[in-house]
């Protein structure tokens, strides 16, 4: 199991998926980089990569250490759905990872049914290294959000016809005004929130002007959005959901975001 650097959390282990491993010691790996021998050191039986950007060589590389499932639609675009059904088969339980998917599902409908004030706006989310990027419309994120009755902003919808196969995009000054939706999600890791909120564009940004931006900076919020399952999702919705209500409500009440 790979987590960053310096681990996030105490045990290595997110929350949502502690429970389950209770009993279990794993192995967990520092850094962003395959280290093909410590895996290799461990003699597993299989390897799970569906939610990852493991490139053609990689996967020939850990397919000679171990049987190797990979995502079908592409590098870090497996939806819950499909990164679920691949471990289910993987496993041989699809009926148990049909049932999560299942439940998954019902969270996010009963959610959307009582919040009807995201109904129809407009999001973006989107992060910042060293710039802004955005989050097009073949990331897995953006598709949960979605779920919940939003919209992606045109402006990034837009960008997603032209770069289909894009998860990730880097903007530059000119293109900032794209991420000004009915709500703007950011998350951030270290200082960089200080440093995007002090970039002049990003302050004149309507969405950021009339409170409708949400950052997310708890490495519980930031890790269970971009690391996204069947487990995580039901974990962080009931913490998320209000910010992004109390956010659609004051873009409802201010008439809302330009509209490309």
């Amino acid at each position: 199991m790979w987590m960053p650097r310096r681990p996030i959390f105490k045990s290595g282990i997110a929350p949502w998926n502690e429970e389950r491993l209770s009993e279990i010691k794993p192995s967990l790996f520092t850094g962003i980089y395959l280290d093909f021998e410590e895996v290799a050191r461990l003699r597993p039986d299989l390897i799970l990569a569906v939610s990852s950007g493991v490139n053609s060589n990689e996967y020939r590389m850990l397919s000679r250490i171990a049987p190797t499932i990979v995502y079908r639609s592409g590098p870090w675009q497996a939806s819950l759905e499909e990164q679920t059904e691949l471990v289910g088969e993987a496993l041989g339980r699809p009926d148990a990872a049909a049932n999560l998917v299942t439940s998954v599902e019902r969270v996010l409908a009963a959610t959307r049914a009582e919040n009807p004030v995201l109904t129809g706006k407009t999001f973006a989310i989107g992060t910042y290294f060293n710039g802004f990027s955005v989050y097009l419309s073949a990331d897995p994120r953006v598709a949960a959000f979605e779920k919940l009755g939003l919209k992606l902003a045109p402006g990034i919808a837009s960008l997603s016809t032209h770069y289909p196969r894009k998860t990730l995009l880097a903007l530059s000054g000119e293109q900032l005004n794209r991420l000004d939706a009915d709500i703007l999600i950011m998350w951030y890791t270290g200082g960089n929130q200080s440093v995007a909120e002090h970039q002049p564009l990003f302050r004149t940004l309507k969405v950021v002007e009339r409170g409708s931006y949400v950052p997310l900076t708890d490495p519980t919020s930031v890790w269970a959005m971009s690391a996204l399952s069947v487990l995580s999702i039901p974990y962080e919705i009931p913490k998320i959901v209000p910010r992004l209500a109390q956010a659609a409500e004051r873009a409802e009440n201010s008439g809302g975001s330009p509209h490309e």
